[in-house]
């Protein structure tokens, strides 16, 4: 009889110590998806407050402009080629596969 009270409590000990278990683990997800939340919405907050800059929007603009200079193509991207003729007109004495 003596043993079988003990299994019991023993049994009741693991269980309590599972639902534990199992109640930390959700806490902590729980947790972690809060954080996440959090660092989206202050990513957000910068993103927007970057975006509204007008500083920076001058600066995309100018970047934008140089980049389009660049691109005599333009297919959005700069090419060897056109790196290469940049180079050129800078006065660099490069060739051509030193570019590539």
């Amino acid at each position: 009889f003596e043993d079988e009270s003990r299994r019991r409590r023993d049994d009741e000990a693991k269980r309590a110590a599972n639902q534990q278990k199992k109640r930390e683990a959700l806490q902590r997800k729980r947790d972690e998806q809060q954080q996440e939340a959090e660092r989206k919405m202050r990513e957000e907050e910068n993103r927007n407050k970057l975006e509204n800059n007008p500083d920076i929007i001058k600066v995309q603009r100018e970047l934008r402009h140089a980049f389009d200079l660049l691109d005599t193509n333009k297919d959005d991207k700069v090419d060897v080629n056109e790196l290469w003729e940049l180079m050129k007109k800078f006065g660099m004495k490069i060739k051509k596969p030193q570019v590539e």
